[in-house]
């Protein structure tokens, strides 16, 4: 069964088109991510799954539900971990913790107390007084704590440590794998999509531009730097390589094969002088898109 099925979505802020008639499928039970630089459109997607944002054209359904007229349904199963946290008033977390349990008429005590002790959160805290930090916590708690069907979570490691990230992604995986849990990861980070998730989409310049399947990834995407002078590259573009910078000082490439391959031609070519670093979506993107779209 598919979680979230769009149709042909175009969205304008004014004259800006954000994107235009995208079409994509979340299928029940997988990690999905929708990845795109800041400005993109991540967020303006996920307001309009959540009806807080009318299309200007096409359809979003969840769950066979449709997103405009079905959204008070919707939101009783799905869970939402925006950007930036909404709330404003000078009220305490265990609080806004009550409330949104008994908005879903839940007493789900058990999940709560479990999830602030793997985070960490004192639940007394009052909102004013939470750091960006506390308020990616709280938000992620609250989002979950209804055991939600499906959670879309925008940006959800941004203010978070190391740890923390590592940890709510063992919990999330734990959660699909256990419960059948449904995400949708809306984010600018390569590699937590390479590292986590089954499927990924590329939203660029307002297109979705492919849809790629990180489980038969052989390694994460990497960016190889040459800075010893050598005559020709070809050997590098005939495995796979996307050449993103070629001056005699420096050479730099776009890899996304088998890293075996890639250390046999370095060894073959006797280079010495090289690194080999984790590539960034923007690195990505120039390599496959901004210049495909120059020639």
């Amino acid at each position: 069964m598919s979680a979230i099925v769009i149709n042909n979505l175009t969205k304008r802020m004014g004259k800006k088109i954000i994107f235009s008639n995208i079409n994509l499928e979340v299928l029940e039970g997988e990690f999905f991510s929708l990845l795109a630089l800041e400005g993109e459109g991540k967020t303006t997607l996920a307001r309009i799954l959540f009806n807080y944002l009318k299309p200007a054209m096409g359809s979003a359904t969840i769950f066979d539900m449709n997103c405009s007229k079905d959204s008070k349904t919707i939101k009783e199963s799905v869970g939402y971990v925006s950007e930036e946290l909404l709330f404003q008033e000078n009220i305490k977390a265990s609080t806004l913790f009550k409330k949104t349990l008994a908005l879903h008429n839940l007493q789900n005590t058990e999940e709560l107390k479990y999830l602030l002790d793997y985070f960490g959160f004192n639940p007394k805290i009052r909102v004013p007084e939470m750091t960006e930090n506390d308020k990616k916590i709280f938000s992620i708690i609250n989002a979950l704590i209804v055991k939600p069907r499906l959670i879309i979570l925008d940006e959800p490691t941004r203010g978070l440590t190391v740890e923390q990230s590592i940890k709510l992604f063992e919990h999330l995986n734990k959660l699909k794998t256990e419960e059948g849990l449904t995400i949708l990861l809306l984010t600018d980070s390569l590699i937590e999509a390479q590292n986590y998730c089954d499927r990924a989409a590329y939203l660029y310049n307002g297109e979705i531009k492919d849809i790629e399947y990180l489980n038969d990834k052989i390694s994460n995407d990497k960016i190889v730097k040459i800075y010893s002078n050598i005559e020709t590259i070809d050997a590098f573009t005939m495995i796979g390589s996307k050449i993103i910078k070629n001056t005699p000082e420096e050479k730099v490439l776009y890899f996304d094969g088998d890293l075996k391959e890639l250390s046999r031609t370095i060894a073959d070519l006797n280079i010495d002088n090289y690194s080999i670093e984790d590539s960034s979506l923007a690195d990505k993107i120039t390599a496959y898109y901004t210049k495909k779209e120059a020639e």
